[in-house]
């Protein structure tokens, strides 16, 4: 089973083309069709039909400097990402409207910021 091309729409049987867009009959996941073979147009569905669940990130930082003596100070840091830790879900399945993953969400993200959270700490010495 191909999981990065939809074979119809536009073309041939034998053509095959990458992100093709499918064809929507109604409001719901069921509702997107693999287009004809040989149609000879794109599909409908428009761009951005389907929406994720959208991010939500709150990052702090905390920090705190201290007279060392003389000129030097001492300065420690915390850096939260994600503080609340979120459980932020990734955009839903839309390579392939004919595979078992279209239009459902099957993870969580994790990039930098979106991810669980990260603490960091940092302790600066200056003179």
């Amino acid at each position: 089973m191909e999981t990065s091309r939809i074979h119809g729409g536009i073309g041939s049987s034998a053509h095959s083309c990458t992100n093709c867009r499918s064809d929507t009959i109604g409001f719901d996941r069921p509702a997107f069709v693999k287009p004809a073979d040989n149609v000879g147009r794109f599909g409908n569905a428009g761009v951005g039909t389907l929406e994720g669940p959208g991010t939500s990130v709150f990052s702090m930082t905390l920090g705190k400097s201290f007279a060392a003596g003389g000129t030097t100070r001492l300065r420690f840091e915390m850096a939260f990402s994600n503080l609340f830790n979120i459980e932020n879900l990734v955009v839903p399945g839309t390579l392939n409207v004919t595979s078992s993953s279209f239009g459902r969400i099957t993870g969580t993200q994790t990039v930098d910021q979106a991810g669980p959270r990260t603490i960091q700490f940092s302790l600066r010495y200056t003179w």
